[in-house]
């Protein structure tokens, strides 16, 4: 997971760094992962995401990638989730975006038994979004696991992103 994070900022870096083709900055929302684990009194468990956010891309193509940490009672509690996704530009204020996603559990009491296939997964994530200023944006987006883990990751949610960086007014 450290050299996909150390090669996703190397790729950021050297794709020109076009002033008006770069945001980056916080990420913050609610998640809502509906698990369908029988062992867990609600299907649905409401919790929060925060992270780390970066896009690039020219007019309307551009790529995103996020890094966060999922704080929700699931099973993934703890997990840092990257989605990787390709965003289209509908309008200047409305984008769709799609692309796979990546998780990683930080901690798992059941790798002391040696039950390795929990704590990594990938799947699909899809959302759309709204600017609402040159430097706030909201996202809806829903993300699934597509590998065979012993517990099935799905997750809704809606965040908050501000772009830090002056150079892209």
């Amino acid at each position: 997971m450290r050299k996909l994070i150390v090669l996703v900022f190397i790729i950021a870096i050297s794709l020109n760094a076009s002033a008006q083709n770069l945001k980056f900055g916080p990420i913050v929302g609610g998640v809502i992962t509906n698990l369908g684990v029988e062992n867990f009194s609600t299907s649905n468990n409401p919790g929060i995401n925060f992270g780390v956010f970066l896009e690039f891309g020219k007019s309307k193509w551009a790529g995103e990638t996020n890094l966060m940490l999922l704080l929700a009672d699931s099973p993934y509690k703890g997990a840092l989730i990257m989605p990787v996704h390709l965003k289209y530009y509908i309008s200047n204020k409305l984008y769709f975006k799609c692309g796979p996603t990546f998780g990683a559990k930080l901690y798992d009491m059941d790798l002391i038994y040696g039950d390795n296939h929990r704590r990594y997964f990938a799947g699909i994530g899809c959302g759309v979004g709204y600017k609402i200023s040159k430097r706030l944006s909201i996202d809806v987006t829903y993300d699934r696991s597509l590998t065979s883990i012993s517990y099935p990751y799905s997750n809704l949610g809606l965040a908050l992103k501000w772009n830090i960086l002056k150079i892209n007014q």
